[in-house]
């Protein structure tokens, strides 16, 4: 059977069209894996954005938005692994590890509380009461939030 020169460019460009028009494969974090980062921010009395996001190695993040956010509910995505070996670096840059546990501001009720983990370090804040270390870190992590 003999194909025209037409013949083969069309099967190609449907081969490749095909290629790049398949699903891609689901991404999924098993219950084994453990967070490198984690980061969070509980609820208030008002409009406080609430939500959770997780990073896993090598590249994954799962972010799950509860209330007063652009997106919310549960999505699972990946950032490249230079931008997650960055991301770290920053922790370890800013040593993470030697700051206290707790910066909270002590009686009062309405004030939303942040909890920002690293490599099985948490710091449970007021944003009021943080370092700007600390601080920073957590805007950092928060660029990777999704937006609509």
């Amino acid at each position: 059977m003999k194909f025209s020169f037409f013949s083969i460019i069309m099967l190609t460009m449907f081969s490749f069209l095909e290629m790049n028009c398949a699903p891609q494969k689901e991404i999924q974090i098993s219950n084994e894996e453990q967070p490198i980062i984690t980061f969070s921010k509980g609820r208030c009395r008002g409009y406080c954005p609430t939500f959770t996001i997780d990073f896993f190695e090598p590249n994954k993040i799962r972010y799950n938005g509860e209330a007063n956010m652009d997106v919310l509910g549960e999505k699972i995505y990946t950032i490249s692994k230079k931008d997650m070996a960055k991301l770290k670096g920053v922790f370890e840059e800013k040593d993470f590890k030697n700051f206290k546990n707790e910066y909270l501001i002590k009686n009062i009720m309405d004030i939303p509380k942040a909890t920002l983990s690293y490599d099985g370090h948490a710091i449970l804040y007021h944003e009021r009461e943080v370092p700007k270390e600390v601080k920073f870190l957590s805007e950092l992590v928060g660029k990777y939030i999704p937006k609509k």
